[in-house]
C-alpha cells in the first residue's frame, strides 16, 4: 500500500514537473518567435533600403522614367517596412534606433527625388555627388 501511494506522489510530482515545464517552454518559444519576427523585419528593413538606391542609380544610367515609378513602389514598401519594425519595437532605446533609421530614410527619400527632377540625368556630375551621399547614408544606416 505503501509503495502505491509513493507511486501515486511520484506520478503527481513528474505530472507537476512537465507542466511547468511546458509553459516554460511556451513561454520560451513566444519571446524566441517574437525577436525573429524583429531580426527578420530588419533585416528586410535592410534589404529595403539596398533596393531603394536602385530607381535613382539606374534613371542616372539611362534616364528612364519609368524609374520613378519604380522608386515610389520601393519607397512605398520601405515606408510600411519601417511602420512594421516600429510596431514590433518596445524597447526605448530601439525607437530611438527608429527614428534615427526614419530620418535617414527620409534623406535617401528627399536626394532620390532630386535626382528625379533633373532634366539631363545621364552623366550629370550633380546627381552622381547626390547618389554617392546617399550610398554613403545607406552604408551606415545598414551599420546600424
Amino acid at each position: 500500500m505503501i509503495g502505491i501511494i509513493a507511486l501515486l506522489i511520484l506520478n503527481i510530482i513528474v505530472a507537476y514537473v512537465g507542466i511547468v515545464s511546458a509553459n516554460k517552454l511556451k513561454n520560451n518559444s513566444k519571446i524566441v518567435l517574437k525577436e525573429t519576427n524583429k531580426y527578420n523585419n530588419l533585416q528586410n528593413l535592410k534589404l529595403n533600403f539596398t533596393e531603394l538606391l536602385m530607381p535613382a542609380n539606374d534613371y542616372l544610367i539611362h534616364g528612364n522614367k519609368v524609374e520613378i515609378l519604380n522608386f515610389n513602389k520601393l519607397n512605398a514598401i520601405t515606408r510600411l517596412q519601417l511602420e512594421k519594425s516600429n510596431t514590433f519595437e518596445d524597447n526605448h532605446f530601439n525607437e530611438h534606433f527608429l527614428e534615427e533609421i526614419e530620418d535617414i530614410f527620409h534623406e535617401v527619400e528627399r536626394l532620390s527625388n532630386n535626382i528625379f527632377e533633373l532634366k539631363e540625368p545621364i552623366g550629370n556630375n550633380e546627381g552622381a555627388i547626390m547618389m554617392e551621399v546617399m550610398d554613403g547614408i545607406v552604408i551606415d544606416a545598414q551599420k546600424k
